[in-house]
């Protein structure tokens, strides 16, 4: 069952679709990009989670009919992102307002499934008109889950982005090769994977009884994997506290080294089928901002608690004085 769904996953995750929501998100940005030069400051993270459910949406095939609906959206999924790591409040709060997300998208894939028209090739289509293992269509509450579980994602790269732009603030010596050398920005996009936690550890029970090192697991045991000390291990990565973009030069991973989005294998593991999309995703961002807008970064609380997850500099990275550098 896995294994068929993550089929259907990988299936929507295709080189052109993938080109086809970079161009959504692109054209979102600068459309953000415009607003900004009329607003005194913009929290970074807020605007890059409204770009990206805009882009996703219509990407997916679920475009939002007005600017009301895409506040509503965003924040729908923006707690659910924020409340996945939490105990309490946030969590309730994402929990709460992941039910009202799911009605709408409910909503719909019955649309689709009773006749309006939709594009075969669109992820809406493909997720509506999914068959099961067991040769079935996945039931109404199942496929509205999985929609939503290629939208939130989507939204979730907005804190790579996040991440991306306090490195060019971090390292300023890597701005203008970011905004002129693919190559250069492919090994700064990894490096900001690798070197800031989005979640420091992520945890799942023992399926079976096991050892590992000597240590025992019975079924049903928490085991967390610590992927902040994974993707800085000196074992794997030498001097893995230091960003240094150079280390991916030529880099061959194994598929266990690299985990921010999980380990193994994208067909048969639980590794995230979007994370090849996270990448594109941040590339083209972080390029549009290192070329197409300058800025300032106020004095601000840039600070990363590895207690909170997910994890976000304390101020969600405030820019100001934000200027277009060039036509669009």
């Amino acid at each position: 069952m896995h294994r068929v769904r993550k089929a259907m996953m990988m299936a929507i995750q295709s080189p052109e679709s993938r080109a086809r929501l970079v161009a959504l998100a692109e054209a979102e940005w600068r459309r953000h990009f415009a607003r900004w030069t009329r607003l005194r400051k913009v929290v970074l993270i807020r605007e890059a989670q409204a770009v990206l459910c805009r882009a996703a949406c219509a990407w997916a095939g679920v475009p939002l009919v007005n600017e009301e609906e895409a506040v509503l959206r965003t924040a729908e999924f923006s707690a659910m992102i924020d409340g996945a790591g939490a105990v309490g409040p946030r969590n309730w709060l994402g929990q709460s307002l992941r039910r009202h997300t799911e009605e709408w998208a409910r909503g719909h894939i019955e649309a689709v499934r009773m006749g309006r028209p939709v594009d075969p090739a669109s992820p809406l289509a493909t997720i509506a008109f999914h068959r099961d293992a067991d040769g079935e269509v996945l039931s109404m509450e199942h496929a509205g889950v999985e929609l939503i579980n290629i939208l939130r994602p989507v939204v979730a790269v907005a804190r790579y982005i996040v991440f991306g732009a306090l490195a060019l603030h971090e390292f300023p010596q890597w701005r203008a090769r970011v905004g002129s050398d693919d190559a250069a920005l492919q090994m700064f996009v990894q490096e900001v994977r690798r070197y800031y936690p989005f979640f420091p550890a992520i945890g799942g029970r023992a399926s079976t009884a096991f050892e590992w090192n000597g240590l025992q697991f019975a079924k049903g045991d928490w085991v967390l994997l610590d992927m902040f000390g994974t993707n800085r291990h000196p074992g794997t990565w030498g001097d893995g506290d230091s960003f240094r973009p150079e280390r991916f030069d030529g880099w061959q991973g194994s598929g266990f080294d690299l985990i921010p989005q999980g380990g193994g294998e994208y067909a048969t593991s639980h590794r995230c089928p979007g994370e090849m999309a996270t990448v594109e995703l941040t590339k083209s961002a972080l390029r549009l901002l290192a070329t197409e807008v300058d800025y300032d970064v106020p004095q601000q609380n840039l600070d990363i608690s590895l207690a909170r997850m997910p994890t976000l500099p304390t101020s969600g990275v405030e820019i100001g004085h934000v200027r277009l550098a060039r036509a669009s």
